[in-house]
């Protein structure tokens, strides 16, 4: 099995780590992956539920990370990598 865990969802993980970006992602196994774009103490500012795959999640929080701070770093780096 190979557990290469570069690439760009990872590129995005750390991007948003870098930029300073509060979010959260859980697995069920019967609801899939959820993802959350904020934190507990300043609000969510976006969630959604029933990912089927973790690259599907992250992107959702890519681009919800995109609408609410077009101006980031993050979104900077994004589009600097044209991704």
């Amino acid at each position: 099995m190979n557990l290469n865990f570069r690439g760009y969802p990872m590129q995005i993980l750390s991007e948003l780590k870098r930029s300073e970006i509060n979010w959260s992602l859980s697995y069920f196994y019967d609801l899939g992956y959820e993802v959350k774009f904020g934190d507990e103490g300043n609000g969510y500012k976006a969630s959604a539920q029933n990912f089927d795959t973790l690259i599907e999640a992250i992107e959702w929080l890519k681009k919800q990370v995109l609408i609410h701070y077009p101006d980031s770093h993050f979104a900077k780096q994004m589009n600097l990598g044209n991704n």
